[in-house]
Order: C-alpha cells, then sequence, then structure tokens
C-alpha cells in the first residue's frame, strides 16, 4: 500500500498548488479490495473535496440505462421517459464522478464519454442543448484494461484519457500485515454499532487472519467481521473458532497453495460434540459458505455468473445463499 499512499500524497500536493486541470484517475485492482476507498481519498484530497461525490457501477446496468444515468434524459426522450431527468455528470458538477468497473462498459458508449471528456460538455439523451461538465472523473476497474485495449474491446483513446495517473491497489494476500489492523478497526466499529465491547484476538485468531487468502479481499474481511459482531455473545478476545475462517497449514495449505479447512479447538471446546459427524457438518458448513462468499466476491454480487461458475443451477445456487443467509446485493455495495 505504500505506493497508493504515494499517489494519494502527490494528487493531494499538486492540488493543493492549484493552476492546472486536476489529472483523471485509474484504479485498479481485485474485486473488493477498497478501490472505492481510495477514489474517495483521492476526491477529498483535492480542491474538489467539498464539492459532490457521485459514484456509479457501470456494470448494473444496460447500454441505455447507462447512457441516461450519466447524461440524463428529455421528457419522451424514449419509450418510458415521463419525466425530464438530470445526468449524473449535472449532478457531479464542481466535484468528482467516480466510474466503477469502467471495463464493462459498451464501445458506443465508450466514445461518448470520450467526448464528454475532451470537450467538457455533454447533451442529455433527446436533447439538443449543451450541458456544462465540470466533473473530476475517477474511475475503477478490476479487468486488465490495457490487455481489452489491445484486444479491441476498450477504447485506446478513452483508455489513454482515463489512464492520466494510474494507481494499483494490491490484493490482501498480498499485504498480510493489514489484515489484523484492517480486522480489528472493522470489528471495533461493528461491535459499537450493536451495542456491544469488542476485546480484541487472541494470538491464534491473528495468526488465522494473517494466514488466510481473503480471495474476497476487504469486502470478505469487512462480511467476517460484521458476521462475527452479529453473533457475538461473550465476554474475551475472539477466537479462531469464533471467526470461522478457513486456516491455512505452513506448507501453504492443501494442494496448489489452496487454503485447508481445519478445525480449531479452544480450551473448553471438548466433549460429546466433537463426533466425526458433528466435526464433518462443520467442515462441510464452513467450505460451503466461504465457497458462496468467495463466488460472490469474484463476481460482485452477480448470482447467475457466481451460479455458473459453480456449475450449479440459479435456483440451487439461491437456495444455498438462503441456507447461510447470504444476500447477493451485499456484495455489490462495496468496491
Amino acid at each position: 500500500m505504500a505506493k497508493v499512499n504515494e499517489w494519494l500524497t502527490v494528487l493531494r500536493r499538486e492540488s493543493m498548488r492549484g493552476g492546472a486541470e486536476e489529472p483523471s484517475v485509474l484504479i485498479l485492482g481485485e474485486s473488493g479490495t477498497g478501490k472505492e476507498g481510495v477514489a474517495r481519498m483521492v476526491h477529498a484530497g483535492s480542491r474538489r473535496g467539498k464539492g459532490p461525490w457521485v459514484a456509479v457501477n457501470c456494470a448494473n446496468f444496460s447500454e441505455q440505462l447507462l447512457e441516461s444515468e450519466l447524461f440524463g434524459h428529455e421528457k419522451g426522450a424514449f419509450t418510458g421517459a415521463t419525466l425530464m431527468k438530470r445526468g449524473l455528470f449535472e449532478i457531479a458538477r464542481g466535484g468528482s464522478l467516480f466510474l466503477d468497473e469502467i471495463g464493462e462498459m459498451e464501445p458506443k458508449l465508450q466514445a461518448k464519454l470520450l467526448r464528454v471528456l475532451q470537450e467538457k460538455t455533454c447533451r442529455r439523451v433527446g436533447g439538443t442543448a449543451d450541458i456544462e461538465c465540470d466533473v473530476r472523473v475517477i474511475a475503477a476497474t478490476n479487468r486488465d484494461l490495457e490487455a481489452k485495449t489491445k484486444s479491441g474491446g476498450f477504447r485506446e483513446d478513452l483508455y489513454h484519457r482515463l489512464s492520466r495517473v494510474v494507481v494499483e491497489v494490491p490484493p490482501l494476500r498480498e499485504r498480510p500485515g493489514d489484515c489484523v489492523p484492517m480486522a480489528t478497526q472493522f470489528c471495533e466499529r461493528a461491535f459499537r454499532s450493536r451495542g456491544k465491547t469488542f476485546a480484541g484476538f487472541t494470538p491464534e485468531a491473528e495468526q488465522a487472519i494473517r494466514a488466510y487468502r481473503w480471495p474476497g479481499n476487504v469486502r470478505e474481511l469487512l462480511n467476517v467481521c460484521e458476521r462475527l459482531a452479529l453473533v457475538w455473545e461473550g465476554s474475551g478476545p475472539v477466537t479462531p473458532r469464533s471467526l470461522a475462517i478457513p486456516a491455512e497449514t505452513g506448507n501453504g495449505g492443501g494442494q496448489g497453495g489452496r487454503p485447508a479447512l481445519e478445525v480449531v479447538r479452544s480450551p473448553g471446546d471438548g466433549g460429546p460434540d466433537q463426533s466425526y459427524m458433528k466435526l464433518k457438518k462443520v467442515w462441510l458448513d464452513s467450505f460451503e459458505r466461504e465457497y458462496l462468499v468467495g463466488a460472490l466476491n469474484r463476481h460482485g454480487g452477480n448470482v447467475s455468473a457466481a451460479a455458473r461458475e459453480a456449475r450449479l443451477d440459479r435456483s440451487n445456487f439461491l437456495r444455498l445463499l438462503r441456507r447461510h443467509g447470504l444476500r447477493a446485493q451485499e456484495y455489490r455495495k462495496v468496491a
């Protein structure tokens, strides 16, 4: 994260100097690494920090709906357009517009976005008047945008326009030293919001947090902490068993460096419930839940895509989500 902080410092310093237009920023990283959080810091540290902050996920809309969302539309512009609607470029005037998952934008809309960035004006769908767009664009994607540009899936001129400053956010598995401090912060906030007291982690729990590869990155860590706060009824430090995350062995856990599930027994956990069938159920439930969480994280909460990856019918995938109390929409909220 040192390189990320270095870029944030450079952008803040240049902003304080005034003068030239603040450059657009492209943030790269896997799903759930916290790209929107970095984008918010870029906005907060700029001259536009007191202006509007507007965010949109480009993957959540069809081409027509995204065009209307970004640029607005006039009454009667298309079927169902019963009222005039202001676009996000208008709403974000004087501030920043965050375009999440920019790599999912259709080529036709890419061309229109490029023109808006060049001309600093836009037109509502069905409109004839130009509207001033005094907006700083911050974009993010989990795609290899440079490779997509070379293959023709993304406009090269738009890529160069967006990538004047490129900030790469590393996945959580590449910064294990950040995991425990972040988990502590998330737990303190989640426990406090539920009127509970967070007493920290045991050394074994801290080791489990550092050892796990966190395929869902920061989003998955946040979900684990919020789930822990929801079910926690204890008073002492949190144990590995209470975290309910897979543990990794010292050699990387299983084949191909994948995490291996194991039951962590803390003092007082013995007794009749430690039977083979009981522990087998615990393992299977833990694996099932973590698989579902990972699939939702990898596909940004898109149930159909996650079900295809799992090679399950969508209805069966939804049934498993309900069984574990998981809601797909929660995985579309954080970046």
